[in-house]
């Protein structure tokens, strides 16, 4: 069965839904184990105030748009630091 995934443009609207379905993956697959120190400024950073900042800039719109398309693909994802 091939399924087609159509992707738009995300937009400042977005960024609760990104927000909640990035932080999710974090606390399941990344920091789930981490001190409660060190989870504090990855979810930090993907909270949706930070979400907002990250959609209303055209550079960081794309990073984000490939993230969640790999993630749609259930491709792997690098996360950068």
């Amino acid at each position: 069965m091939n399924e087609r995934i159509t992707v738009r443009r995300p937009t400042i609207e977005d960024a609760e839904r990104i927000s909640a379905l990035l932080s999710e993956l974090a606390e399941r697959f990344i920091i789930g184990e981490f001190t409660p120190e060190g989870r504090e400024q990855p979810l930090a950073n993907l909270g949706v105030v930070e979400m907002r900042k990250r959609l209303a800039s055209a550079c960081q719109r794309m990073g984000l748009a490939r993230l969640l398309l790999d993630l749609a693909r259930n491709e792997p994802v690098r996360w950068r630091t």
